[in-house]
C-alpha cells in the first residue's frame, strides 16, 4: 500500500474536493450526516492509494456528483457553465456526465433550479431591496424578467414581484422560505438518497 495519496489519479482529485465540501457544510451538518461524509472520505483515501485496494465505485460516483454540485454552487451566475464546460473540468463524457445527473432531472434542470433557489434568497435579501428584478433575472442567466417570471412561478407557486412585496410590508412569507431551504438542502442531497444512501 502506498504512503502517499496519488493527488494526480481521479479518486486523489476526489479527496482533496471532498475534504473542502466536508469543511464548507460542517456547520449545517448533522452528527449522522458528517460520520456519513468522513466514511465516504474515508473509502475515497483508500481509492487513491492505489488500484489495489478495494474500490467502491457507489462511494466514488457520489463524491464525484457532490464534487460538480458544489463547483456548480460557485459558477451560477457563470453564463458558459454547461455539459460542455463541467465534461471539460471533471474530465468526463457528456453521456458520463448526464447519467450522473439523471436522478436530478437533468443537468440543464438542476443547475435552473439552483439560479432560482439563490434569486428567490436575492429578492428577500433587504440589503439588495433596491436591486431590479430584471437584473437579478439577467444575472440568473435568464433573457428576460418574463422568461425568468414565469420559471420562478413554476418553481415556488408565486413571483418574484410578489416575494419582494412581502419582504417592503413585513408578511413574513415563512412557509415559501422553508420551502427555498429545504429545495436548496434537498438537491445538494437527493441524489444519494435515491441510491439508498443518506448524505449531502
Amino acid at each position: 500500500m502506498r504512503s502517499k495519496i496519488l493527488r494526480e489519479t481521479t479518486a486523489g482529485r476526489l479527496v482533496r474536493e471532498h475534504m473542502l465540501a466536508i469543511n464548507d457544510a460542517a456547520a449545517r451538518l448533522t452528527p449522522s450526516e458528517i460520520e456519513y461524509r468522513l466514511t465516504q472520505l474515508t473509502h475515497l483515501v483508500a481509492q487513491s492509494l492505489g488500484p489495489a485496494d478495494a474500490e467502491d465505485p457507489g462511494v466514488a460516483r457520489q463524491a464525484l456528483l457532490s464534487s460538480i454540485k458544489r463547483h456548480v454552487e460557485q459558477q451560477l451566475i457563470m453564463p458558459g457553465i454547461g455539459v460542455d464546460y463541467l465534461c471539460d473540468r471533471f474530465g468526463l463524457s457528456r453521456s458520463a456526465l448526464y447519467r450522473l445527473f439523471e436522478p436530478e432531472g437533468g443537468l440543464a434542470a438542476y443547475i435552473q433550479q439552483r439560479r432560482l433557489i439563490r434569486a428567490y434568497a436575492r429578492l428577500a435579501a433587504p440589503e439588495i431591496r433596491h436591486r431590479r428584478i430584471i437584473d437579478i433575472a439577467l444575472e440568473s442567466q435568464f433573457a428576460s424578467d418574463a422568461t425568468f417570471a414565469r420559471a420562478f412561478r413554476r418553481e415556488f407557486g408565486v413571483t418574484p414581484r410578489e416575494v419582494r412585496a412581502r419582504r417592503r410590508t413585513g408578511r413574513p412569507g415563512a412557509t415559501l422560505a422553508r420551502r427555498a431551504s429545504v429545495m436548496s438542502t434537498a438537491s445538494k442531497s437527493g441524489s444519494s438518497r435515491k441510491h439508498g444512501t443518506r448524505s449531502p
